[in-house]
């Protein structure tokens, strides 16, 4: 991810200084290394990823409160799924280098969505993460990662978010023309 799009936003800033292994993937903000317990009962790692609308560098609105997953449905401490979020499983390419299996439907009680994304994306992780962390309390999702600086190759001056909002990552990606 852009490290300058994270120290310009205060929200992804304080994400990432919690610890949280967070990272863009095209026009989508990507948190890693998020503990949920299988059908099996076993703690797993999974991934959830949401839309980060940008104006250049800079977050322009809050998006969907839909998030989406990366690994199996993550259950209970006892193995049952976690309904309460459920929203659709399908295999979705959202971007070439991001297959979701999973989409988390959950908004705070009394609102239309949520302030930020930091309130987004820390409710889901608690909520995804909780059972796994009931099972063993050393399962945690804030991991405190080194962070890259490696940009993205784009032709764009800025991040193209259009195409997450068109649902249209994926092709535009493999329209993209390859660098020199």
């Amino acid at each position: 991810m852009s490290q300058r799009t994270i120290d310009l936003n205060p929200e992804l800033k304080r994400l990432r200084d919690e610890g949280f292994n967070v990272y863009m993937v095209g026009a989508y903000l990507v948190v890693d290394d998020v503990p949920y317990v299988g059908s099996d009962g076993t703690v797993k790692i999974g991934r959830l990823v949401t839309d980060l609308p940008l104006s250049g560098d800079l977050i322009s609105g809050m998006g969907t409160h839909v998030v989406h997953f990366c690994g199996d449905y993550p259950c209970d401490q006892h193995g049952q799924p976690l309904v309460q979020l459920r929203h659709q499983s399908q295999n979705t390419e959202l971007h070439p280098q991001l297959l979701v299996n999973h989409s988390f439907s959950s908004k705070p009680n009394g609102t239309n969505g949520y302030a930020n994304y930091y309130d987004k994306i820390k409710s889901y992780v608690l909520k995804v993460s909780g059972p796994a962390k009931q099972l063993d309390p050393s399962y945690d999702a804030r991991t405190f990662p080194p962070f890259l600086a490696a940009e993205e190759d784009s032709v764009f001056c800025y991040v193209d978010t259009a195409s997450s909002r068109a649902g249209i990552s994926a092709l535009a990606a493999r329209l993209a023309i390859p660098p020199e």
